[in-house]
Order: structure tokens, then C-alpha cells, then sequence
């Protein structure tokens, strides 16, 4: 079982991998950027980034869709850095 569980993985992780490689030749993000996309565009369910960068990039392309900004803390506005550390506890891999 857990050969086949780890096998399954492995597929998986080339499969995404091959995907990022070619998002980053269709749009010019950065492969590590492009896998975020990779992987929200296989479980058709849009990301949250706060990386402006991947966002302008990823404007005017068909996976525009597939990101949504982050908003950014600000001085004034401590509450978001709350909820951005307690949403990035949130997503870390258990």
C-alpha cells in the first residue's frame, strides 16, 4: 500500500513539474512560481499570492484566473499581518 501511495506521489510530482516547466515558457515566471500555478490549475482551484510579480505576470495569460493578490501588510494595518502569518500556518504542509 504504501509503495503504491509513494508511486502515485512521484507521478504526480513529474506530471507538476513538466507542467511548471512549460507555464514558465508560456508565461516567464520563475519554475517555482510556476508550480503554485501548476498545481492550482490541477485542482482547478485558484491561489493566493502576494507576490505582485507573479501576478502582473501571469495578467493577460488564460491562468490570470488561476491567481488572486494577496493583500500586502501595511504599517497601519497590523491585522493583516495577523492574518497573513496565521493563514501561512494555515497552508504549511503537516
Amino acid at each position: 500500500m504504501l509503495d503504491q501511495d509513494l508511486r502515485a506521489k512521484v507521478q504526480l510530482t513529474r506530471v507538476l513539474m513538466h507542467r511548471a516547466v512549460e507555464l514558465t515558457f508560456e508565461t516567464a515566471v520563475i519554475a517555482c512560481d510556476a508550480l503554485f500555478v501548476a498545481l492550482a490549475e490541477d485542482v482547478r482551484y485558484a491561489c493566493g499570492t502576494a507576490d505582485s510579480k507573479l501576478f502582473k505576470a501571469l495578467e493577460g495569460t488564460p491562468y490570470a484566473r488561476l491567481a488572486h493578490p494577496w493583500p500586502t501588510p501595511t504599517a497601519s494595518s497590523p491585522a493583516r499581518t495577523e492574518d497573513r502569518r496565521r493563514t501561512a500556518t494555515v497552508l504549511q504542509p503537516g
